[in-house]
This record gives structure tokens, C-alpha cells and sequence, in this order.
């Protein structure tokens, strides 16, 4: 009898958590290892503690200032009959046309691009 072919990834849940969780101890590791060095190179290259203190604080504040805007533009697809779950639920009733979500959509989306860039900065400048 023929051997069978190993599984993929996602058949075992088991392994795709272990994949899982393995991938975020070595990036997060990795990561650790970036903000460590990068400071001490800094101060090794003759920068003071207050340059040193301001990279510190920036890797501090980029993870929130990249994910902002993604998650924003991510829920932000009005233009797409399924962009979103509304859209999606309004033309699967059928009595929606589609040049009709393509004209609100793209209005939206376009009133949308200066409201999320004001929202990001907003929270910028908070932080």
C-alpha cells in the first residue's frame, strides 16, 4: 500500500500553532536583539545619550504608528461590493448596481484618505 502524503500546514492544528508560536519567539527575539544594537552602535559611533534616547523612544512609537494607519486602511474599503460586511449584505440582496457602490464607494474612499491621515498624525502627536 502506498505511503500517503504528509499533510500540509493547516491539516494539523497542532503543528500550525507550534509553527505559530516558534515564528513570534524568533522574531520577537530577533527584534530584541535590533533594539539593542542599534543604540549601542549608536553610542560605539560617538552619538550622545540624548540622540540615543530619541532611537529609543522612535522604537517605541513605530509599531503604533505603522499599525494605525494599516488597520484604518484595512476597514476602509467601501469601494468593493464585499469590502465590507454592509456592502457585502446590501449587493447580495440584488438590488444594488454595481456603478451605484462604485460611485459612494469611491467617494467615500476619497473623503476617507484625509481623515485617516489627520487621525494618524492626531495620535502622533500625542504620543
Amino acid at each position: 500500500m502506498p505511503e500517503s502524503p504528509t499533510p500540509a500546514i493547516g491539516a494539523d492544528p497542532s503543528r500550525t500553532l507550534i509553527a505559530l508560536i516558534v515564528g513570534q519567539i524568533c522574531l520577537h527575539s530577533c527584534m530584541a536583539g535590533v533594539r539593542l544594537a542599534a543604540p549601542l552602535q549608536a553610542l560605539r559611533q560617538g552619538h550622545s545619550a540624548w540622540e540615543v534616547g530619541v532611537l529609543l523612544g522612535l522604537f517605541a512609537l513605530a509599531p503604533v504608528l505603522l499599525a494605525l494607519p494599516a488597520a484604518l486602511a484595512a476597514s476602509w474599503g467601501f469601494m468593493l461590493p464585499a469590502g465590507t460586511g454592509p456592502n457585502a449584505l446590501a449587493w447580495a440582496t440584488g438590488h444594488i448596481a454595481l456603478p451605484r457602490v462604485l460611485k459612494a464607494g469611491l467617494l467615500l474612499d476619497l473623503a476617507g484618505v484625509p481623515l485617516m491621515v489627520a487621525v494618524v498624525w492626531s495620535v502622533a502627536a500625542l504620543t
